[in-house]
C-alpha cells in the first residue's frame, strides 16, 4: 500500500495533484490492498472504462435493432451480448474488486465517479441498492460475486405464447418478459399480476414502459427496463422470489447481473425480446 501511495507523490516528496478518477481508484485499491497487488499505472481506470463501454455498445445494439428485421438480428445480438458479457467478467475478475462483499460494494458505490459524463445509465442510490441486494443474495449462496467467464450463457430472448392482444394482456406479457429476462419462470399469469399490484412504483414504471413501447421510444424502453429491474429486486414480491429461488436463481442472477453493469445487459436482452414479441401487444 505504501508503494501505491508513492505513485501519486512527486519525485521531490511534495504531494502531486490527485484528479478525481485517481482519487477514486486509490481509495478502491486501498480497500483491497491486502488481497491484490495493483499495477503501477492507470490501467485499472482504463479497464473499468472499457467494461462500461462494452455494455454501452450492447445497449445501443438493442436500441438500434430494426423492429421490422428483428428476427434476422436476434442471433447477432445473442453472439454479441454473450461475448461482451464474458469479456466484461474477465475484466472484473482482473480488477479484483469482487473478492469480498465489502470490496464489491465499495466499488459499486464509486461507479458514478468514474463513468463518462454521457453514459446512458444513472447510478443513483436506488441502482446501487439494487446491485447490493444482488451481491448479498449471491454471497448468501456461497457463489462467486463475479462468475467465471467460462460459465456465461446467452441471456434469453423470450417468446411469449400467442394470445389475443388486449390492453389487459399487455401488462401480463411485458412483466412475463421482464421475469424471464431475469431467469424467473412465471408459470402462469398470477405471478405477473401479483408483481404489478405489489408496488405502486413498479406498476407506474410498467405503465410508462408500455407507453414508451407503443410509441417505439426504444431509448425510453431501455431506461425504464433498468428502472424496473432495480425496483423489482427491492420489492416485497421480489424478495420472496429471491428467497424461494435460492441457489439456482442466485446463480442465474450472478451470470446476468455482472456487478455494476448487469442491469444494462438485462435491459438490452429485454428490449430485443420486446421487439420480437411486439405483435403480442394491443398497440402493435
Amino acid at each position: 500500500m505504501t508503494q501505491l501511495i508513492r505513485e501519486y507523490l512527486g519525485s521531490d516528496g511534495r504531494t502531486a495533484y490527485l484528479d478525481r478518477r485517481s482519487t477514486i481508484l486509490l481509495g478502491l485499491a486501498a480497500s483491497v490492498a491486502g488481497t491484490r497487488s495493483w499495477a503501477q499505472d492507470d490501467s485499472r481506470f482504463i479497464s473499468m472504462q472499457k467494461a462500461f463501454e462494452i455494455s454501452r455498445q450492447v445497449r445501443e445494439f438493442a436500441v438500434n435493432a430494426n423492429l421490422e428485421e428483428i428476427d434476422s438480428v436476434i442471433y447477432q445480438f445473442i453472439d454479441f451480448e454473450t461475448a461482451s458479457r464474458k469479456e466484461t467478467l474477465a475484466i472484473m475478475e482482473g480488477l479484483g474488486f469482487f473478492q469480498t462483499v465489502e470490496t464489491a460494494k465499495q466499488y459499486v458505490a464509486s461507479i458514478s465517479e468514474v463513468l463518462p459524463s454521457d453514459f446512458p445509465v444513472n447510478y443513483d442510490e436506488q441502482v446501487i441498492a439494487s446491485i447490493d441486494v444482488v451481491i448479498d443474495e449471491i454471497a448468501s449462496q456461497g457463489l462467486p460475486l463475479a462468475p467465471d467467464p467460462a460459465d456465461v450463457v446467452p441471456l434469453p430472448v423470450v417468446s411469449v405464447p400467442p394470445e389475443e392482444p388486449t390492453v389487459d394482456n399487455d401488462f401480463v406479457v411485458i412483466v412475463d418478459i421482464i421475469l424471464e429476462t431475469l431467469g424467473i419462470s412465471v408459470g402462469g399469469d398470477s405471478l405477473a399480476v401479483q408483481i404489478i399490484d405489489s408496488s405502486p412504483e413498479i406498476k407506474s414504471a410498467v405503465e410508462k414502459l408500455l407507453t414508451a413501447a407503443s410509441s417505439k421510444d426504444w431509448e425510453g424502453v431501455a431506461e425504464l427496463a433498468e428502472e424496473i429491474f432495480k425496483l423489482f429486486v427491492s420489492s416485497r414480491v421480489g424478495a420472496v422470489i429471491l428467497k424461494e429461488g435460492a441457489r439456482k436463481l442466485s446463480f442465474r442472477l450472478a451470470l446476468r447481473a455482472v456487478p455494476g453493469v448487469g442491469w444494462i445487459y438485462c435491459a438490452a436482452a429485454f428490449l430485443i425480446s420486446l421487439k420480437k414479441n411486439y405483435k403480442r401487444f394491443s398497440f402493435a
